[in-house]
Formats: structure tokens, C-alpha cells, sequence
């Protein structure tokens, strides 16, 4: 997998323990910035709150419409470049592996967790 980071000419002429070390550095590397991501984002919100910003959820005429014109522009981009097609076709296949999972194991919880008074 981390071959699609890297030049794989690159790669496969580093030694083990070249590849186990940039492994672990991407993984950490990855781990730390979903981390930062979570850890940041409710204080910039809170601020964004505070100076006067309204949020508002998307209607769901206005989703469903971004999403179709993406499914539409997804096929158009795969009609045309072979490349692409090839890599919608997998992306496609493994994202609705998750989702079905993430409908069971996750939503459900988080939709409460969201709506719960606070403690």
C-alpha cells in the first residue's frame, strides 16, 4: 500500500528496515493529524459561534443535488480517462464495503451521541 505514496522503483530498493521505519513515521505521521484535526476544530467552531457566524445545516434538496452531480461527474471523468475509471471502480466498491458497517456500528450511536443533552 505504501508503494502508492512513493516511487515504487524507490521503494523496493530501500531495505526492511528503511520500509518499516517510513511505514511507522507515515502511520504517526497520519494518527497525529486526524488527532490534531479532532483536537483543534471544536475551539476554531466555538470561536466561529462566538464572533457571530450563523451554521445551518445543508437542506436535503441541496444535498441530494451535490451529490448526484458528483455520481454525474464521477461517470462523465471514468467515461472519458480510462485511468480514472479504473480507480472509481475500486474506490466505489470499497467505500459502500464501509458504509454498510458504519450504518450499524457507528451512525446510529453518533446521531444520539450528537443529540444527547451534554453532561
Amino acid at each position: 500500500m505504501i508503494t502508492t505514496l512513493v516511487n515504487a522503483k524507490a521503494w523496493d530498493a530501500l531495505p526492511a528496515s528503511f520500509q518499516a521505519a517510513f511505514e511507522a513515521a507515515a502511520n504517526e505521521q497520519n494518527l497525529l493529524t486526524q488527532a490534531k484535526y479532532d483536537a483543534v476544530n471544536p475551539g476554531a467552531l466555538r470561536r466561529l459561534v462566538g464572533g457571530g457566524t450563523e451554521l445551518r445545516a445543508f437542506p436535503q434538496p441541496v444535498l441530494e443535488a451535490c451529490y448526484k452531480a458528483s455520481i454525474e461527474t464521477f461517470n462523465d471523468f471514468a467515461a472519458k480517462n480510462g485511468d480514472f475509471k479504473k480507480v472509481c471502480e475500486h474506490w466505489k466498491a470499497f467505500m459502500n464495503r464501509p458504509n454498510s458497517w458504519f450504518r450499524v456500528a457507528e451512525y446510529r450511536l453518533d446521531a444520539f451521541r450528537y443529540n444527547a443533552s451534554a453532561w
